[in-house]
């Protein structure tokens, strides 16, 4: 797969009631593509969020939603800023996974309510991870996280191995995995990052040792 600048166009997010949000998306449209209007799209494996929650045509939310309920695949990443991160590390925790490009506007221009959103669930045992995966713009990842001020830890996607594992097919692709390792929602609008968190806190709750 692959996934560069010269294949984009901006979409614009919209909020959970369906009016515009204020950020754009961006989406590589050279991924799966999506089929003639001839071809019957493969059954929908359900998901335990709603399909709004979710990008993409119906062709790519089957490939996507064919990965949820497994076991997350390892993210495989280099040059880490603010720590190495792995699965197993965090196991225990709810994990976002926020694949991205450093040049995608949603890096660019909503670092602080990004930093905002990992700081108010952290205590609840929640973990954001950025993975710079777009191969053009790899080497100005660290500048934008200083510039942009990112505060959760970023890694460098150098072989693209983690976007193919995850099924990326824009930028960001957000993935969501719960506190068992289980991938739980892939390919979420940003906007509805935050309701998947919060349904999986209702279902598993932060043990705290006492």
């Amino acid at each position: 797969m692959r996934l560069g600048r010269r294949w984009v166009l901006m979409v614009a997010l919209s909020t959970a009631a369906g009016a515009l949000g204020p950020m754009l998306a961006t989406r590589a449209v050279d991924a799966p593509a999506t089929a003639p209007a001839t071809a019957t799209a493969p059954a929908t494996q359900a998901s335990a969020f709603p399909e709004s929650y979710y990008w993409g045509t119906p062709i790519q939310r089957a490939k996507q939603h064919a990965l949820e309920g497994k076991p997350a695949p390892e993210i495989k990443a280099i040059d880490w800023i603010g720590g190495a991160q792995t699965l197993a590390d965090l196991r225990g925790k709810i994990v976002v996974l926020d694949i991205g490009a450093s040049w995608s506007s949603l890096w660019l221009n909503d670092a602080p309510r990004r930093n905002e959103f990992a700081e108010k669930y952290r205590d609840q045992g929640v973990r954001v991870v950025g993975i710079c995966s777009s191969p053009t713009g790899q080497d100005q990842m660290a500048t934008v996280v200083k510039e942009r001020k990112l505060a959760f830890p970023v890694g460098k996607d150098s072989t693209q191995e983690t976007a193919r594992s995850y099924m990326a097919m824009w930028w960001p692709t957000f993935a969501i995995v719960d506190r068992h390792g289980i991938l739980r929602a892939l390919g979420v609008k940003p906007f509805q990052v935050e309701d998947v968190v919060k349904t999986l806190l209702e279902e598993q709750p932060e043990t705290k040792p006492h």
